[in-house]
């Protein structure tokens, strides 16, 4: 455990001696995408809001919730999805930066019947999963002290919905695009 903490307090350090463009920052940002879960719909909108905070060489660590809405089986579902992510950066270029993403997640699924239909009663459903994925940011006018960039990201969702205790695999796709700001 000393060890550890050794080496991570070296990492801090030999972060703040290699320059001001490495140095942690923290982050904010907007995200559009697609999702698509299997087997359970088609695919539409994901809006989402992201925050986090950059080590500066090796790592990033973020949370974001996000908003979803699709047709479930002639229902009405949105779900609410928040995710604790960590990115590891094994490059870094003065204009983009490519990483790898996993991370932890919890899905708040909101089942509204359609009359006529399917007989499910209003109902929520909550759920924990996990992710992995990959994305890059790229610095708009180029250079790491750039504080405005765009960020693509590509995660598969692993999940398992139980809406009226009936057991649905949601696994899925999201690809989203966003900006954020570093300060």
């Amino acid at each position: 455990m000393r060890l550890m903490l050794l080496i991570f307090g070296l990492f801090l350090v030999c972060n703040d001696i290699i320059g001001q463009e490495l140095r942690p920052t923290a982050f904010i940002g907007f995200r559009l995408g697609y999702l698509e879960l299997v087997d359970v719909d088609e695919g539409s909108l994901n809006v989402g809001l992201t925050a986090g905070y950059d080590w500066g060489r090796l790592f990033e660590v973020e949370a974001s919730v996000d908003y979803h809405t699709a047709e479930y089986d002639l229902q009405n579902r949105s779900t609410y999805a928040l995710q604790f992510s960590v990115m590891l950066l094994p490059w870094r270029h003065p204009h983009i930066h490519a990483y790898l993403v996993g991370g932890v997640g919890a899905y708040f699924s909101d089942y509204d019947e359609v009359p006529g239909l399917i007989d499910i009663s209003d109902s929520w459903s909550t759920d924990a999963g996990y992710h992995a994925g990959f994305g890059g940011d790229f610095f708009i006018t180029g250079g790491t002290q750039e504080r405005i960039f765009i960020t693509i990201d590509g995660r598969w969702l692993f999940t398992q919905e139980e809406p009226e205790n009936q057991a649905i695999k949601s696994d899925g796709r999201l690809v989203t695009v966003g900006i954020k700001y570093r300060f």
